[in-house]
């Protein structure tokens, strides 16, 4: 009979730690017991003795029956439990002693383990690492009768959308407009629309005397008279406004990213070349009402006695304007024109699209200048040399707004100011600036550009008859007269008020704000 193993109680000097309670949570939700005590049963009876930490050991015991013995070291565990009531031979111990050392669950080895247990080192999985390999994406391109079908679908949505007009296409995000908006610095002026003179019906400027002032103005008499300078750069949209908080007239400014630039660019280089080559030359032969430079109007008009819209004709500068129109940095600038007029006067912009659709739908033989834009005609200054002298547009819409683009190469701090009086503002003015105003009802003009400076410009604009001729069901007051005089009874009592009208096409700040 082998002699039995001597059972030494260990204790570590270190402070004990508490074990958790078998029958917890948190036990039963990490590991099953029994497996647990399994495997370190199995680990003591293979694994080789580890130093153990500094013990103090307890008097050695007599000597144990064999099957406590077993029991201990997990020999079997067929055998019944040992309890106080076993004999344990001629070498028992005392039962107080026997409870102090071995009480408590007797399959509960935590005194016999080591210090701390160490889990077996468990080999991290392998990940395929994506991000040490570049994967080149290669788009193909279809040539069989997919990209035929694909190329049927783009034109026809195309059409859709230019069916649907300028007001679906220029609709911008909410995010976007509160942007412009946040982002925009007002011009308050002491001047109110009330103070717009218009003639009866509001259709046109009053008659009067002109207002024509060909004496070239500088910059130091226009602050010497109290004339506000606004150092605009062009770029950032500042919208003027008057003492009743309508948006009059607007610094347009320009889109971000350099590709307008660069397009307006072009189109200065076109326009330049377009007026080299033309009969006229670069020089005007006699100066007109608005400065001394060549201009010519392309597009629809009406007025000077025509019964109705009729096509502008240009003669031999027919090609050059059509070639002008065509290109592709005048096309943005004319596009920028319709996106800006549609974001600052939405009520003003509907009027003109409105108008300009009834137009065209009675005449579909009149010539469109641009596809996406509202305004009926356009106007190119060419020489290089562009300056207006103070005037009023007599053509323009009263309350309408007509589109100014600056293009050239000059020094505007020096030169090329545009003065608006009745604002009693002198805004520096850029290449590729835009501004929006009615030039029927507010007196403007330029400062000349310095000496070996080079300017020139583009406007977009509607004449006011082409208003009362829709208003008046597509036909002159004569005609309405005749045809309905009890609707033209009541058109013509109308006139007198027709200011106010169109004042209320104007919007305020507040209300563009609302919009978001």
């Amino acid at each position: 009979m082998p002699t039995p193993r001597r059972a030494t109680k260990r204790r570590c000097t270190k402070a004990p730690q508490e074990a958790p309670n078998p029958g917890s949570p948190s036990e039963l939700a990490g590991r099953n017991p029994r497996t647990h005590r399994k495997q370190h049963r199995n680990a003591d009876m293979t694994s080789p003795a580890q130093t153990p930490p500094s013990l103090t050991p307890l008097p050695v015991l007599a000597s144990l029956s064999f099957n406590l013995v077993n029991h201990l070291s997990g020999a079997e565990e067929s055998q019944p439990p040992i309890t106080l009531e076993q004999d344990l031979g001629p070498n028992s111990i005392d039962a107080d002693l026997w409870l102090e050392l071995f009480g408590g669950d007797l399959t509960d080895l935590s005194d016999w383990e080591d210090e701390e247990e160490v889990p077996d080192p468990v080999e991290p999985k392998k990940r395929l690492r994506l991000d040490c390999v570049e994967i080149p994406v290669v788009r193909r391109r279809h040539h069989g009768p997919q990209s035929k079908k694909n190329s049927k679908h783009r034109e026809k949505r195309r059409l859709v959308k230019v069916s649907l007009g300028p007001k679906r296409r220029f609709r911008m995000s909410r995010h976007s407009l509160g942007y412009v908006f946040n982002h925009a610095e007002t011009v308050p002026v002491a001047f109110s629309a009330t103070q717009m003179d218009s003639a009866k019906g509001a259709h046109t400027r009053k008659r009067g005397p002109s207002v024509s002032d060909q004496r070239p103005p500088s910059l130091r008499r226009m602050l010497n008279a109290g004339f506000q300078r606004i150092a605009w750069d062009g770029c950032t949209p500042r919208p003027i406004v008057d003492r009743d908080g309508r948006v009059i007239a607007v610094l347009c400014g320009w889109p971000s990213g350099g590709s307008y630039q660069a397009a307006l660019d072009s189109a200065f280089g076109a326009i330049m070349a377009e007026g080299g080559t033309a009969p006229f030359g670069v020089q005007a032969t006699t100066a007109s009402r608005r400065g001394a430079f060549p201009a010519y109007n392309v597009g629809c008009a009406m007025g000077m006695g025509s019964s109705r819209p009729v096509a502008l004709r240009n003669g031999a500068m027919g090609p050059a304007l059509q070639r002008l129109l065509n290109h592709e940095g005048v096309r943005r600038m004319a596009s920028y024109h319709n996106a800006a007029f549609a974001l600052w006067a939405p009520r003003l912009y509907r009027r003109y699209e409105e108008t300009s659709t009834t137009m065209y739908q009675n005449n579909p033989t009149l010539p469109r200048n641009f596809p996406d834009s509202v305004f009926t005609a356009a106007t190119f200054n060419f020489g290089g040399n562009v300056w207006t002298y103070k005037h009023r547009d007599f053509f323009n819409w009263a309350y309408g707004w007509c589109f100014v683009t600056a293009l050239g190469d000059f020094d505007a701090t020096r030169g090329g100011q545009m003065v608006l009086w009745e604002l009693e503002l002198v805004i520096d003015f850029p290449h590729a600036a835009t501004i929006a105003l009615p030039s029927a009802v507010i007196t403007h003009s330029n400062i000349p550009v310095a000496s070996g400076d080079k300017r020139v410009s583009f406007t977009q604009y509607s004449a006011g008859p082409i208003f009362r001729w829709v208003e008046n069901g597509c036909q002159t007051e004569k005609e309405m007269e005749q045809e309905d005089p009890t609707t033209f009874a009541e058109m013509m009592a109308g006139k007198s008020t027709a200011h106010l009208a169109r004042l209320a096409l104007y919007s305020t700040m507040d209300k563009l704000m609302q919009t978001l």
